[in-house]
C-alpha cells in the first residue's frame, strides 16, 4: 500500500512532461514572430510590417502600429503623422524597421 503514492507521483510527474512536450509551441513562434507571408520571420517582441518594396520588414516594438510608406513605425496605441507618433499630446520618436529573416523552407 506505501508503494502506491509513488506510482501515482510518477505517473504524475510522466504525465506532466509528456504534456508538457506534446503541447510544445511552433518553432518558428519560438524563435520569433512569423510574418503574415508564412516565411518571414521577425525576432520575438517585433512587428511584422510591410516595407516600401512590399516585403516584410520588423518594427522593433511589440504589436507596433505600421506607417504608411513602409519606412517607420510607430508604438501600440499611437498614430503616424508627420511629426512623429501620436497620442493624444504625446510625441513619440518613430522607429525605423530591420529586414526580416526568412524561415527555413522545412518549418513552414
Amino acid at each position: 500500500m506505501e508503494r502506491f503514492p509513488i506510482v501515482v507521483s510518477l505517473l504524475a510527474v510522466f504525465f506532466g512532461l509528456y504534456t508538457a512536450f506534446s503541447l510544445k509551441a511552433n518553432p518558428l513562434q519560438e524563435r520569433g514572430v512569423l510574418c503574415p507571408n508564412n516565411y518571414s520571420v521577425c525576432p520575438s517582441g517585433y512587428t511584422c510590417c510591410r516595407m516600401p518594396s512590399g516585403e516584410y520588414g520588423c518594427c522593433p516594438l511589440p504589436n507596433a502600429t505600421c506607417c504608411k510608406g513602409g519606412r517607420y513605425c510607430c508604438p501600440e496605441n499611437y498614430v503616424c503623422s508627420a511629426a512623429g507618433c501620436l497620442s493624444g499630446s504625446v510625441v513619440a520618436t518613430v522607429m525605423k524597421k530591420i529586414a526580416v529573416v526568412p524561415s527555413a523552407s522545412e518549418d513552414v
